[in-house]
């Protein structure tokens, strides 16, 4: 796997710990306990600080990096951390940003979410923290904002030059010159401007306080007038200009003239735009991460309370908590990392045949701890047949858990909600119908506005940044689905109406004739990476699909098992010590038959990044962590990816 930056490599400080829960998650992350000493961590986080902390160390609290800065580069003490607040607090900190300094003085600039851990009494006994490193768009700004002083340095200078518009108004309001620069900015000739006045090239809306500024010039002694404004072109079309005027005066004071030079700023305010719609866009992501970050986190933080006293019927249950949360986390990361993603307003969506029924188990159990700290009893009414989908389960679940929290917060009191799900069409259904306060007529268009809050609050309703609906919305459209609000008023509940298309009856026999066919014939499969838990982990869970699976730990130490083992499927690694995974590709390539197969085992998944590997002669790019779908879905290929392999 190569490394995120240089100190991948190599980090110093104590040495590694045991793997535990933590390790599972995606992104760096950590724990402390109540004083703030560092319980655990995993790699991504010691990467990303550039030093092992060591644990349970009072030296090393609230935070593993050597120094930390506030946004604007002051010194932040680790005692005023994001850790340290919310175990001062006792309540999540989340979307905290700060700057990480490493040993080697590079810098990182990270956001925080801590979740404080409690006992049965309510007392906090510590914090799990993920950090997200958001560096890149940091540094995406600054280049917006040295790019808007380049533009208003250029624009100075034009403005001292003679490549200006300029305009000359009599005491009678009538533009009696102007130059060619002026016509060109106005769209208008010289001739047709010298019938005209300075307030027919305002907007009819900008008009009135274009007078009011004049007025002001006119009767302010110094006789100047400033203004950033619009001009309407002749073609119609809207040009900001900057206008610098003075209005000549005669020995009595009267005003007989009016000089002014008129600057085209169009190409600063589109900058100037550009730069707020990019910091709207970072509010937008930041509350998109806060938002959906919490389901997965709920979940995790109560299976692992559980395992520390749990009985051996628990375990197992644990276990499977874990994995969907860890799963579905990392499929969060994924998408709200990609901020080019989010600025587009784009989300690409991972579809599968998934069943209605699973979806709404995995909302209901998402949303469980809402439903029962506001004492919501929850009534499923799904058809017994199965309701098949083609359906990302994740977008999906979101969806669902979405509407089952909505309707939980703007209840008042105890009360009832119900989730039917009936045929409609060649579609599907779903109602979430509530006891709570229901929605206004007038309000019925607007719940699915982003950033939308309704004036009518329930008395236990727990904040929001009003995007939960708006993503419900533009989730369920992009499953070819629709969703309506309903309400007869204030005080007599709300009804969400979700449709969404049913899979057809013939892709399901092909879906199940691909579910056997993955159970047909084992597969000897070659695991080479230097992870050696991540290597173990991957060989036994092939073993239990039912392959033959052998692990090694370097490059020479594939090539030389390749010979005795020649397998089908060779798992590899790419960013071992040594030789890497691209010189260990090119060796087997050698010694392989031409039917086995290189896959590429990675954290990298970029479109670039699956180009270098096809390039390199792999036959498929695997991005971890893999689940057993992807797994699966991999091993029932039995021919290489096009151009790949050539050189078998």
């Amino acid at each position: 796997m190569p490394p995120a930056d240089s100190t991948a490599q190599s980090v110093p400080g104590a040495a590694r710990h045991s793997p535990s829960l933590i390790d599972s998650i995606p992104t760096p992350a950590y724990a402390c306990d109540a004083a703030g000493r560092i319980t655990d961590f995993n790699e991504r986080a010691a990467t990303l600080w550039g030093r092992r902390p060591k644990l349970n160390d009072s030296a090393d609290r609230y935070c593993g990096a050597l120094a930390l800065l506030a946004p604007d580069g002051t010194p932040l003490p680790h005692a005023c951390s994001p850790a340290a607040v919310a175990l001062a607090e006792g309540r999540p900190c989340e979307g905290r940003e700060a700057v990480v300094v490493r040993p080697d003085g590079t810098r990182r600039t990270v956001l925080y979410h801590v979740e404080p851990m409690h006992d049965e009494q309510g007392t906090v006994r510590g914090a799990n923290a993920v950090l997200v490193d958001v560096t890149e768009r940091e540094e995406t700004q600054r280049a917006a904002r040295a790019a808007l002083l380049d533009i208003e340095a250029s624009f100075r200078g034009f403005f001292d030059s003679v490549a200006v518009g300029a305009v000359q108004v009599n005491s009678e309001g009538r533009i009696i010159s102007a130059n060619d620069r002026f016509c060109g900015i106005t769209g208008y000739s010289r001739e047709e401007l010298l019938t005209m006045t300075p307030f027919d090239l305002d907007p009819p809306e900008d008009r009135w306080t274009d007078l009011e500024r004049v007025k002001s010039a006119l009767a302010d002694p110094a006789g100047t007038y400033h203004a950033e404004k619009r001009y309407l072109r002749k073609d119609g079309t809207y040009v900001w200009v900057h206008v610098a005027a003075n209005i000549l005066r005669d020995a009595s004071g009267r005003p007989v003239q009016t000089a002014a030079i008129v600057l085209d700023i169009s190409e600063r305010k589109r900058a100037e735009q550009a730069l707020q719609e990019a910091d709207r866009m970072k509010d937008d992501f930041l509350a998109t991460l806060a938002h959906e970050l919490r389901n997965p986190l709920a979940p995790l933080t109560s299976a692992a309370d559980l395992l520390r006293h749990a009985d051996h019927g628990e375990v197992g249950w644990c276990r499977e908590v874990v994995d969907r949360q860890v799963r579905h986390l990392t499929r969060l990361i994924d998408d709200l990392l990609d901020v080019s993603r989010i600025t587009r307003d784009k989300l690409e969506l991972r579809k599968a045949r998934i069943t209605l029924a699973d979806v709404i188990r995995g909302a209901v159990e998402a949303s469980r701890p809402m439903l029962e700290r506001c004492e919501q009893t929850l009534k499923a009414d799904l058809p017994a047949e199965p309701v098949l989908l083609d359906g990302d389960a994740v977008r999906l679940t979101q969806v669902f858990t979405n509407l089952l929290t909505n309707a939980a917060k703007f209840t008042r009191s105890a009360g009832t909600i119900r989730i039917v799900a009936q045929p409609e069409g060649a579609g599907i259904e779903v109602r979430v119908i509530d006891s709570g306060i229901g929605i206004a007529k007038e309000e019925l268009g607007r719940v699915f506005e982003k950033f939308y809050q309704s004036p009518h609050r329930g008395e236990r309703f727990l904040g929001g940044l009003g995007i939960g609906l708006s993503l419900v919305r533009k989730l369920v459209e992009l499953h070819g689905g629709s969703i309506e609000a309903r309400s007869a008023g204030i005080g007599h509940g709300s009804e969400f109406v979700v449709r969404l298309p049913v899979a057809k009856a013939e892709a399901r026999a092909v879906t199940r004739r691909s579910a056997d066919s993955e159970r047909d014939g084992a597969r000897r499969i070659l695991i080479v990476d230097d992870n050696v838990d991540g290597a173990d982990t991957l060989g036994r869970l092939l073993r239990v699909m039912g392959h033959e699976a052998v692990t090694v730990y370097d490059g020479q130490a594939a090539l030389r098992r390749t010979d005795d083992f020649e397998p089908d499927i060779v798992f590899l690694d790419l960013g071992m010590a040594g030789m890497d995974g691209f010189e260990v590709c090119r060796c087997l390539r050698e010694r392989l038959r031409r039917s086995a197969r290189i896959v590429a085992l990675t954290g990298w998944g970029r479109k670039e990044d699956v180009a270098r590997t096809r390039q390199a002669g792999f036959d498929a790019h695997l991005v971890k962590p893999a689940d057993r779908a992807a797994l699966e879905r991999l091993l029932t290929e039995t021919a290489p990816l096009p151009g790949a392999g050539a050189a078998a």
